[in-house]
């Protein structure tokens, strides 16, 4: 992402030599740009620029097409990343509304991620009247009319965001040994996969086995696998193998510090914490080059 965003500021410097700020071109590079600084930390940067290309997109192909929304679709994910899920939801909510005016975007694959990233919002703020309202139109969008997407149904059915919002709230209390064993409940209901392996309802969960010092069923082909292993082998005081997940992935490691540690959401929210803890713990001279980096991202700091 950091070689990604130095590639387009210099297209950028290039481009503007020629086209002017507000142009087609500029507005898909500065979409992207948006993008990657939001993937390494600078949602602030990245929701102004999102705010201002859905905002010229509106203007040039009115506020329903599919270009305009794009932008829009990044201004939600800031949102959450910043742990502004109220505001998220109501962003979301606005888009769902301008889909729903355009025929050509309904049940498509914008349609339906806009919903999930609603349903993420809602179960981040434990909220059930929310998690409901956004379940339901995920299934009226849905149900049995796309059986491509049976198969997430069963991950997404009501009782399940509640149960994985039950946990998060014990969480939050400190209630560590009932979140276990209501997880425990759920793994003897759905099965590990189920539980572990299905995106942003799977962290209160994993969560709970993490704090509660159990071995983590992670899913193998999620891009916060190296992000939860490297948390526990620091809880553990596992320095040589922590070490070496954070060398093999320094950069990443940090610009999902920087990314998600501001949101107060349960997504990442509890190894991160953990994280900083154990690198605060290593006296100052013993800590790495890349432990130094990643404990000033996990602070706030560049």
């Amino acid at each position: 992402w950091r070689e990604a965003l130095e590639h387009y500021r210099a297209v950028e410097r290039s481009l503007l030599t020629w086209e002017t700020p507000e142009g087609d071109r500029m507005t898909h590079l500065e979409e992207a740009i948006g993008v990657c600084l939001s993937a390494v930390g600078r949602l602030d940067e990245a929701e102004v620029i999102f705010r201002r290309t859905a905002r010229r997109r509106a203007e040039t192909l009115g506020p329903d097409h599919h270009d305009s929304l794009i932008p829009r679709r990044g201004i939600a994910e800031v949102l959450i990343k910043s742990g502004r899920f109220r505001e998220a939801l109501e962003e979301l909510a606005q888009q769902e509304a301008a889909m729903e005016r355009n025929p050509a975007l309904r049940r498509t694959s914008i349609h339906y991620g806009t919903i999930r990233h609603a349903l993420s919002a809602a179960l981040q703020m434990r909220d059930p009247e929310a998690i409901e309202r956004t379940h339901r139109r995920c299934m009226e969008l849905h149900g049995s009319a796309a059986p491509h997407l049976q198969g997430e149904m069963e991950h997404l059915s009501l009782d399940f965001l509640l149960g994985a919002a039950a946990v998060a709230d014990l969480l939050e209390r400190g209630e560590l040994e009932e979140a276990l064993a209501l997880t425990d409940r759920w793994v003897e209901r759905k099965g590990v996969e189920v539980v572990f392996h299905n995106g942003f309802q799977a962290e209160p969960f994993l969560a709970a086995y993490f704090l509660g010092d159990r071995d983590l069923p992670l899913n193998p082909d999620s891009s916060w696998t190296p992000l939860w292993r490297l948390a526990a082998h620091y809880r553990r005081g596992e320095l040589e193998p922590a070490r070496h997940i954070l060398d093999a992935t320094p950069e990443y490691v940090v610009d999902v510090a920087r990314s998600h540690g501001r949101s107060r959401g349960f997504t990442l929210h509890y190894h991160l914490v953990s994280l900083e803890e154990s690198l605060a713990r290593l006296p100052a001279e013993e800590r790495t080059a890349g432990e130094r980096e990643l404990l000033a991202a996990l602070r706030g700091g560049d």
